[in-house]
């Protein structure tokens, strides 16, 4: 049984579709039920409050919209057919759907690492849910189905735990035969071959009122049954790191999630039987990690809300040392054109995180960190001076990271429908230059026929048409003829007093003009822009401000260019990336869509922004309604 899909979709389901109000009994907090080996805790703490808030929402407005109706038949009729085929499983999701209503009250499910729980047979998993007026038609639907399993040779047993009945029900399954790699000495291939007996699959369920409780684990249900009874023992909300991190996350806590890092490091230590694990962990710098949360709630007028927090402990290096930021004032750089309609920026010490990038490869591997260490270019019969990365290139760069994307309109399939921007500063363009200058000249400049050209003042170093996904230089959704570049695949780069600019060659000649005022407005003259900086602090180690209009108009384009050739193309931008492949075009009929501009007020702005904190790192984001 799919226990983790199946929770999954009822967590999705309880926060969209319509309930009824009841009263629900009153359980002490998730984490004070659930054991403090538990690795993963997702809770909804009110169902019903949850779904009145999102009734408020654009988005649940955009789902609402008559126009939208074909859509959401279709993907409801794929959605059916997916959840219609044989359900073994008393709690396969179909049952928990078809129970005449869903949860009312909360719903909380977790991953735990019970007593002699291990990483290769994977953490146990636990739901909790309460049911209200709608339990007597879970009651009866688990009755049912698990009448038809018995009758199918499935197992019950009952055990009366505190004048609770938990019940179990053990599905044996036939020994497989699997290779068996551990033996194959002779290196000519020939695996031997090993019977394995499957692990037994088990449904562990209890009613207490109008709370349901499943699980794999009699131990962990029993825990559960314990403590909504009022026992003591440790739990999860003893754990000193779980309530800091939590802390941390809010106020809004109409989802909250929690990750136990520190748990699953303790976990993966007790398997490692070589060593090896514990140093890797430590070559990576991530031993010292303890925990993961989130919190995720929606305003009273339907605006989505979060906060994320991942707290550290002692002194920080490798990987964590690297994604150290520094807080400096949000700039808007005067070459981003007012055309973007997503504007990034991070505040990273780019050569310390080089450093220490390096101190990673060289406790793995010190012979390829010697190999990186080499020059780019050696020193030349002329007299021209060796060029090194670190000393002649990430020496002169700044700490600002700018990422801009903009939209190319209309939108073709031949085209890439966006171009990305990315800026860093610098600190001595002379001598930068007179280095990437002479790197380009060796090692570009020879294969491109135009390397470079001047324009307003700047040089524009060509680098020819590289496949760079996120900067547009894929294939895009249909190649055009023999022997003609993708427009806008050309890449090209630029330097200005402040900052090295890289993208694809129109985005960079647009990044001169406007810093010159030839053409377009800057990013900082835009409402938009302006209205969602207002929302994040003046100051932040990152940040990001998007107009989901924009962003919105891009990704309807893909699905319905999508639905014609059955796929969205990866190299149509960063979202693409996310939604490519026919997976996608299997949960609907996106050619229902309609025109954009039918549906572009629900869609409105969107900002984050981060710090690194002593004791970890945090990011908050909002999602705001469209201001009509």
């Amino acid at each position: 049984m799919n226990k983790f899909k199946a929770a999954f979709y009822t967590l999705i389901a309880c926060a969209a579709v319509t309930f009824n109000d009841a009263e629900a009994i009153v359980l002490p907090k998730t984490a004070k039920l659930v054991p403090a080996e538990t690795f993963v805790l997702v809770d909804i703490g009110d169902v019903n409050q949850l779904r009145g808030s999102i009734e408020k929402s654009s988005l649940y407005k955009l789902y609402k919209e008559p126009a939208m109706r074909p859509f959401v038949e279709s993907v409801t009729s794929k959605l059916q057919e997916k959840i219609a085929g044989p359900d073994e499983s008393v709690f396969e999701l179909r049952n928990m759907l078809d129970a005449n209503g869903l949860p009312e009250g909360r719903v909380a499910a977790a991953l735990v690492f019970g007593e002699g729980g291990n990483l290769e047979q994977g953490p146990s998993f636990l739901l909790v849910s309460q049911w209200g007026r709608n339990i007597d038609g879970i009651r009866a639907k688990i009755d049912k189905k698990m009448t038809e399993s018995v009758e199918k040779g499935a197992h019950r047993s009952i055990e009366l735990y505190r004048d609770v009945n938990i019940v179990t029900v053990r599905k044996d399954s036939a020994s497989v035969k699997m290779p068996d790699w551990e033996s194959d000495n002779s290196g000519e291939g020939n695996v031997p071959a090993k019977t394995v007996q499957p692990t037994v699959e088990k449904d562990v369920y209890c009613f207490i009122d109008d709370c349901l409780i499943v699980g794999e684990d009699e131990a962990v249900v029993r825990f559960v049954v314990a403590h909504i009874q009022g026992a003591s023992g440790a739990t999860l909300a003893d754990d000193t790191d779980f309530v800091s991190v939590m802390a941390e996350t809010g106020p809004n806590h109409n989802i909250d999630l929690y990750v136990n890092l520190k748990q699953l490091i303790k976990k993966a230590l007790a398997e490692d039987k070589t060593g090896k694990t514990r140093m890797n962990l430590s070559n990576l710098g991530v031993d010292n990690v303890s925990g993961l949360g989130c919190s995720l709630g929606l305003g009273k007028n339907g605006e989505i809300r979060g906060k994320v927090f991942l707290k550290t402990a002692g002194t920080r290096k490798g990987i964590l040392k690297m994604l150290e930021t520094g807080t400096e004032p949000i700039r808007p750089a005067r070459f981003i054109s007012a055309a973007a309609y997503s504007v990034n920026f991070l505040n990273i010490n780019i050569k310390r995180a080089f450093d220490e990038y390096m101190s990673i490869e060289y406790s793995f591997d010190p012979m390829d960190a010697m190999e990186m260490q080499k020059p780019l270019v050696e020193a030349g019969t002329e007299g021209e001076p060796a060029i090194s990365l670190r000393k002649d290139i990430i020496e002169y760069l700044g700490s600002e990271v700018l990422i801009a994307q903009s939209i190319n309109k209309p939108f073709e399939t031949s085209v890439s429908p966006t171009e990305t921007l990315i800026a860093v500063a610098i600190t001595n363009r002379s001598s930068l230059e007179k280095a990437i200058t002479l790197v380009h000249k060796k090692l570009i400049a020879p294969l491109n026929p135009e390397p470079t050209r001047e324009l307003l003042g700047h040089t524009i170093y060509s680098m020819g048409p590289i496949g760079i996904p996120m900067l547009g230089g894929a294939v895009p959704m249909q190649t055009p003829g023999p022997g003609a570049a993708p427009a806008g695949a050309r890449m090209a780069f630029t330097i200005t007093d402040t900052h090295l600019i890289l993208g694809q060659e129109p985005a960079v000649e647009r990044a001169i003009r406007t810093l010159k005022g030839e053409e377009n407005q800057s990013i900082g003259s835009k409402d938009w822009f302006n209205d969602v900086k207002s929302l994040a602090p003046s100051a932040v180690g990152l940040a990001g401000f998007e107009n989901t209009a924009a962003s919105g108009e891009l990704l309807w384009w893909m699905l319905k260019e999508g639905a014609k050739s059955r796929r969205v193309d990866s190299g149509a931008g960063p979202a693409a990336a996310v939604f490519a492949g026919p997976g996608l075009m299997q949960m609907g009929n996106f050619n229902l869509l309609p025109e954009f501009d039918v549906v572009r007020k629900y869609f409105g702005y969107s900002v984050f922004y981060g710090f690194t904190r002593p004791d970890g790192f945090t990011v908050e984001f909002k999602y705001i309604n469209p201001r009509n």
